[in-house]
């Protein structure tokens, strides 16, 4: 089973595994189907209204009714449905061919030709805005739509979803593009995040700020550590003791450095005017964004 790190690491980085020994990464409830030798103890959420069950002998996909629409040993992994399809893949001998099937028919869409873009695991990246980036056998990266056709050229050595009209895509250093292909932000940055309201953090010369669509600098690139994405106003800053705090939109420290994060497992954020932080002691609670502890639920 995954660890909840590395679920949280798969969450982050926008995509989610369905295979003989993944855990279950949709969260949200569905319709469970009544089917002939299958346990409902044994149906994972792959969305509202599919299910996957998995094991050592095959996994299967059924939706609501209990139509099956991935059947048994078609497919090595199965992963999350965005936009009417399901990404899906095959590993052979280490050799990942990943591609789409309808999410409804089953019937592929995208062919299973594209490596994985995972960071830390197997993975396919979920559409976001009617695109997907995907890594081709010349290990590079483009954008497909969801007929499987080529919109922007596989020519960037990483890009990630489109996020507010725009994607972060590199080609050593980092920048932005629209859904034409058209760089907006040049590459000129040595990291960046996918916009979150209206903002994008970025890294320069060792220091982290954050651009708006323009492209131009709203929030100073003064902060050492990592900066995350905006929400509710808010982004973490972790610095490299790995002490927490938060700033706003205009760059000012709002919540102190006082408590405790972990890059490689996430960075805390806001969500509904609250989030999970840890203090010194390792006790760990919820606070909201003043900086008060609240309750959690």
């Amino acid at each position: 089973m995954k660890t909840k790190s590395s679920l949280l690491k798969l969450a982050l980085s926008g995509f989610f595994i369905f295979s003989a020994s993944s855990a279950l990464a949709y969260e949200g409830s569905c319709t469970k189907p009544t089917v002939s030798g299958v346990s409902k103890d044994d149906m994972n959420c792959l969305s509202k209204n599919l299910v996957a069950v998995y094991g050592e002998d095959g996994s299967m996909v059924f939706d609501s009714k209990g139509k099956k629409i991935i059947p048994k040993n078609r497919y090595t992994y199965i992963f999350q449905e965005t936009e009417g399809l399901i990404a899906v893949a095959n590993e052979r001998s280490s050799d990942f061919s990943g591609g789409y099937v309808d999410s409804k028919t089953g019937k592929e869409i995208i062919p299973l030709k594209y490596l994985s873009t995972g960071h830390n695991d197997v993975g396919l990246n979920s559409f976001s805005e009617g695109l997907v980036a995907l890594q081709n056998k010349n290990h590079k990266y483009g954008f497909v739509n969801t007929s499987g056709k080529t919109v922007i050229p596989f020519n960037y050595d990483s890009a990630e979803s489109f996020s507010e009209g725009l994607a972060v895509v590199s080609k050593g250093k980092y920048g932005f593009i629209d859904k034409t292909g058209k760089t907006v932000v040049p590459l000129n940055y040595d990291y960046a995040n996918s916009f979150s309201e209206g903002l994008a953090t970025v890294k320069k010369n060792g220091k982290w700020g954050a651009l708006n669509k323009q492209g131009k600098v709203v929030v100073p690139l003064k902060f050492e550590g990592v900066v995350g994405d905006f929400s509710n106003g808010l982004a973490s800053v972790v610095r490299k003791d790995n002490t927490q705090g938060f700033i706003n939109t205009k760059g000012e420290l709002v919540i102190p450095y006082k408590y405790f994060a972990y890059v490689d497992e996430g960075l805390p954020q806001f969500y509904n005017g609250k989030a999970h932080v840890t203090d010194a002691q390792g006790n760990f609670y919820c606070i909201n964004t003043k900086g008060k502890k609240v309750a959690c639920d």
